[in-house]
């Protein structure tokens, strides 16, 4: 079996998000494939796939910082912004303002300020300080410290 994805985590907290939250179906999935230890005790599954991934030379996020609903919510909030947008062309400035304070209130919880969620794990710290050698966070991030400066030493 091939099995491809890809997780805005750490690879243990990937492995513990299936292993807790979908056992049995990890077992399901697994069941017949040679040496497969079920997915609890967590050690042994993950020793199981640790010898059986291939690592890859290459990761592309077009949205740094941005889960899944994140974007799903930009999306909604832009195609709120444009059906506005056409309110806005033929309604009345009284119309319009209700339209418009309607829009505010069905997708406030889109305004939220997305970005790296808070670590979890020293291997997350670890995973953070690698690519932070690489990223200018700044584009993404406002407030973010330089690439080359850690959060703690930003506050220091």
């Amino acid at each position: 079996m091939l099995f491809l994805s890809n997780f805005n985590g750490t690879w243990d907290q990937y492995i513990d998000a299936f292993a807790d939250g979908i056992p049995t179906g990890l077992d399901f999935l697994w069941y017949t494939s040679t040496k497969y230890p079920h997915s609890i005790p967590i050690a042994a599954f993950k020793d199981y796939i640790a010898a059986n991934q291939i690592q890859t030379n290459y990761y592309y996020n077009a949205t740094p910082g941005a889960a899944q609903r994140d974007i799903v919510q930009a999306l909604q909030l832009r195609d709120a912004l444009v059906a506005l947008a056409a309110d806005h062309a033929v309604a009345d400035p009284a119309a319009f303002a209700a339209k418009y304070n309607q829009m505010l209130a069905d997708r406030q919880k889109a305004f939220g300020a997305h970005g790296i969620a808070p670590s979890a794990s020293p291997a997350t710290e670890r995973a953070e300080a690698a690519r932070r050698r690489y990223f200018d966070r700044r584009q993404w991030l406002p407030g973010a410290s330089p690439p080359d400066q850690s959060p703690q030493q930003a506050i220091g």
